[in-house]
Order: structure tokens, then C-alpha cells, then sequence
């Protein structure tokens, strides 16, 4: 694994990158999307891909990790959209003791987008869903403000609003 730190790797997305994660994407992303928009349709993922400002596929060697990217809620008002939805790879390097320099590179690498960003937008701010605890966990490590879990989306899940002030 350590021989693959230096080969991460990221580039916009596109279709293959799609195609992949909606065949490998994380149980807790799929449900997330499935609590959020009442349904997972292959459509809800083409369309946060293609509406975004900015959509990134992270990479460790050959294996997708992530895709992530931007869009704008209000661009007049600058309030941005941050995203990501992960592959069952992400998983592994959350928790393998062997995976640890795969996973300071990613840390290092989102919270340096999470920067550029921030110096580009007023406002960032998104939900994320409550049972999706790596994802909250490493938004607030990347600085956002993770708002209590109140019901949200079609279903009335519990989802924490999450928020950062950028333009800095």
C-alpha cells in the first residue's frame, strides 16, 4: 500500500469514472442519496456530476477512490455546494492500519480543495446524513461547522447541515 501514496492522482471526472463508482460506491453514500432524494436512480449522481462547477475522481494507482466537486446553490450570493461520494476503496483506507499514508495523503489533498475553495466562495454549505459518521467526522476536520441532525430530504432522515464561511 505505501508504494501507492505516491501515485494518487487527481483529474475531472468523467463517464468510466461514473460508471465505476455507481458499480463500487460506498453502502452509507448509496443510502444517504436514497434518504436524501427519496430513491437511488443512476440520474441523481449524472446530475450532481454534470451541474457542478467543479467534479473531481480522486485516484490511489488505479483505484478510484472518490469523486468530488463544487456547484453553486446561488452563485449571485456566493453560496457554494461541496460534495463527495465515495467507493468501498475509501472505506478500506479509513480502516486499514496498512492504508495510513493513503489516507494522510487524501486528508492532505481535501483539505487543500477545501482551501481553494474557500478563497473562491463566500459560503459553503451542504447536509450530510447523520448514519454517515466517516463523513462527518472528516468534515469536521476540514473545518466545517456541523449543525445538530434535525429531519431532512424526502425520507425525514436525520441530516447535519454543514457549513463553512470561505472568501478568505
Amino acid at each position: 500500500m505505501s508504494k501507492l501514496v505516491d501515485e494518487v492522482h487527481i483529474r475531472p471526472v468523467t463517464e468510466a469514472d461514473i460508471d465505476t463508482l455507481w458499480h463500487d460506491m460506498r453502502p452509507v453514500d448509496r443510502d444517504e442519496m436514497r434518504h436524501w432524494y427519496g430513491g437511488m436512480e443512476r440520474r441523481i449522481l449524472d446530475y450532481t456530476v454534470h451541474l457542478s462547477i467543479e467534479a473531481n475522481a480522486g485516484y490511489i494507482g488505479d483505484d478510484l477512490v472518490a469523486m468530488f466537486g463544487i456547484g453553486a446553490r446561488n452563485a449571485l450570493c456566493g453560496i457554494a455546494v461541496p460534495w463527495l461520494v465515495g467507493t468501498t476503496y475509501m472505506d478500506r483506507i479509513a480502516s486499514e492500519r496498512a492504508a495510513r499514508g493513503a489516507r494522510a495523503r487524501f486528508l492532505r489533498e481535501s483539505l487543500e480543495q477545501v482551501r481553494i475553495w474557500a478563497r473562491e466562495w463566500p459560503i459553503m454549505e451542504n447536509h450530510v446524513w447523520e448514519q454517515n459518521r466517516l463523513a462527518v467526522r472528516w468534515l469536521r476536520w476540514l473545518g466545517f461547522t456541523i449543525e445538530p441532525a434535525e429531519p431532512w430530504g424526502m425520507t425525514g432522515e436525520l441530516f447535519h447541515r454543514f457549513h463553512m464561511k470561505g472568501g478568505l
